[in-house]
Order: C-alpha cells, then structure tokens, then sequence
C-alpha cells in the first residue's frame, strides 16, 4: 500500500502486515463475478502477481459458478515470463472475449484452472 497507494482506498492499509486479518480475500471477489466469464493472466515467473495464488482463487471461486451452471466460463492463462503485458497476453485476452461475447471465431486454446 506504500508503493502503489492510488490502487487502494486508504482503509486497506490498515490490513499491512495482517492480511490474513482481512475480511474477504479475491476468490470471494471472483466469486461475485458468477454466472459472467473470467479470465486471468499470468506469466510463470510473475512472483508480483502470484500465479500459484491467482490458480488457487479461481479453484475457491468455481464452486460458485458450478452452482449457477457456470462452469466453462473460468479460465487461466499461464505462459513463459514474467511481470509484463505481452502481444500474446493481448491476443489470448481478445480471444477469449470474442469468444465469450458469442462472436465464436474460434474457441480459445484453454488452461483449466
């Protein structure tokens, strides 16, 4: 919260040092997204963002969506790399909209979660 305060209201601060204080943590956040498509990205070395943690969340989250009859809506992307936005990040995300938004093109090579 020190380094990037603008991405957090000011109360959220209050929780350094005592995450797992915190109330709700992000497979709830996903969760809330149920019945609607999500899609994470990640690259393997990407130690910022947690790519083991962000597979875990959508596994706590698709119980949810397997409740609303929503479970082929949950995918993750893992390639090479680390903390950056690539043109291959751009292309798997613009695939999966397409194919989400019912443009159906071609289904999206998937990465169950």
């Amino acid at each position: 919260t020190r380094v990037f305060p603008h991405w957090f209201l000011p109360a959220f601060a209050d929780y350094a040092g005592r995450e797992q204080e915190l109330p709700i943590d992000q497979h709830a956040l996903i969760a809330l997204c149920a019945p609607r498509p999500v899609l994470l990205l990640n690259a393997e070395e990407d130690t910022w963002a947690n790519p083991v943690g962000q597979q875990r969340m959508l596994e706590l989250a698709k119980p949810v969506y397997s409740l609303l009859g929503a479970d082929d809506v949950v995918e993750w992307h893992l390639r090479p790399g680390k903390h950056e936005v690539l043109p291959v990040d751009w292309e798997r995300a613009i695939a999966f909209a397409r194919y989400r938004l019912r443009e159906r093109t071609a289904p999206p090579k998937r990465m169950p979660c």
